[in-house]
């Protein structure tokens, strides 16, 4: 994805991940003294992540992809400042070139560590607030985490003849009918809920979900569940019922 973007990169970056989430403060970037930023969290088991190993004073001496062992628990969350991001984009075009490769794959962690190699100097940033959507698991702990700071609207949804246990969030435009929803529970619009209890869930927009009890679930778009108690992760358009 980076690559795509080589022609539209011409100064400084700031590099997002998409499935991860963040509190962080990024008010200071345009005076930062170094070459840029790594953002990071310790972690107890780094080994699904990429991580970090830096120096006495802070600067990243080695990134290491997906590590085999607990040894460095510094993981990168996905948010990376660099002031040369056509540096970067020479970097990536080495690992092309040369196809260096990380178990099969080019890995942005190697154009980084070109760059250290060269004489970059990227700093650590650690966080406090990093919560990762990588695994339906940690999307419900990120849900659970939304809704215990400052997404629950309990106080304010309504259904007919039902119970809603905070935390949860209900779209105003979902319908929900003789069911308990919460705790820890989202529920997207244009979804309908009837006779269910719904738990440590997501459901997602325009979803259907009758004569069900779902805990720790994810249920996609427009898909349709019936019957049971189950642990689901539907993906959208899906049709899934018990009898």
């Amino acid at each position: 994805a980076l690559w795509l973007a080589r022609e539209y990169v011409d100064g400084p970056v700031l590099i997002l991940f998409v499935d991860t989430l963040f509190e962080a403060d990024l008010s200071g970037l345009a005076d930062e003294p170094a070459d840029g930023i790594v953002y990071v969290k310790e972690v107890e088991d780094p080994r699904r992540f990429g991580v970090v190993v830096p120096d006495a004073e802070g600067f990243i001496t080695r990134f290491i992809e997906k590590p085999d062992t607990l040894e460095n628990r510094l993981a990168v969350i996905g948010l990376y400042y660099l002031k040369d991001g056509p540096w970067l984009m020479r970097a990536i075009q080495t690992l092309m070139d040369r196809e260096i490769k990380t178990k099969g794959e080019y890995y942005l962690a190697d154009a980084l560590q070109l760059m250290v190699d060269e004489g970059a100097r990227l700093r650590v940033e650690t966080v406090e607030v990093w919560e990762d959507c990588g695994k339906p698991e940690t999307v419900l702990q990120t849900n659970r985490y939304l809704l215990s700071n400052g997404h629950d609207n309990s106080d304010r949804v309504q259904g007919e003849n039902s119970v809603f246990i905070p935390p949860v969030h209900v779209d105003p435009t979902a319908t929900i009918i003789n069911s308990i929803i919460g705790p820890y529970a989202t529920i997207a619009a244009h979804c309908r809920v009837e006779n269910s209890i719904i738990r440590n869930s997501i459901i997602d927009q325009g979803a259907e979900i009758r004569d069900a009890m779902l805990d720790q679930s994810l249920v996609g778009k427009g898909a349709v569940v019936t019957g049971r108690y189950r642990q689901f992760n539907v993906g959208d358009s899906s049709i899934v019922g018990f009898v």
